[in-house]
């Protein structure tokens, strides 16, 4: 689950410094705009540009884009549950852009999207994702979670996982 500073999670997440310790996450989500191919919508890490009067299409859910893009007042939408319709919605022009998780939407893009869509340039969000645990069953297994999590951080710094990252991105 990713992590939401909102107060009242349902979770414990692992935290140092009173904040939230991205380094026991146990992967980061990587988000990128994509367009119909060859057309001129662009993001460039703070705004976007040849946007229009369109609408950029994501996933219903995923809160933290969506609230990123109420901050930088762009229009979309969140109407479909999954990627696939949502990219179906940009190939026929329904909305200009849809911001994905890359993993799932390359995969999907080379299966039914080939030559229709790409993905821009310059990363839109990073979000790291973590085991979600909840508080009762964290207050009962303090040093079994913490040593979980201490696992992740020390497997994500060996050369294997870094080779792995290299791999899939």
């Amino acid at each position: 689950s990713a992590y939401a500073a909102q107060g009242g999670e349902p979770a414990v997440f692992p935290t140092v410094g009173g904040g939230i310790d991205a380094s026991k996450a146990m992967g980061v989500m990587t988000y990128y705009v994509y367009r119909r191919t060859g057309t001129a919508l662009d993001w460039d890490g703070r705004r976007f540009s040849e946007l229009g009067m369109g609408r950029l299409g994501i996933q219903a859910g995923f809160v933290y884009i969506i609230e990123r893009f109420t901050q930088l007042g762009v229009p979309y939408d969140d109407g479909a549950k999954a990627l696939e319709p949502t990219l179906a919605k940009l190939a026929v022009g329904r909305v200009e852009g849809v911001v994905g998780m890359m993993e799932e939407a390359d995969h999907l893009i080379a299966d039914h999207y080939r030559g229709q869509i790409e993905r821009t340039g310059t990363v839109f969000e990073q979000t790291p994702v973590y085991l979600m645990v909840s508080r009762q069953f964290y207050s009962q297994n303090p040093q079994l979670i913490e040593r979980y999590w201490q696992a992740l951080r020390t497997y994500r710094s060996t050369p294997d996982y870094r080779r792995y990252q290299l791999d899939n991105h």
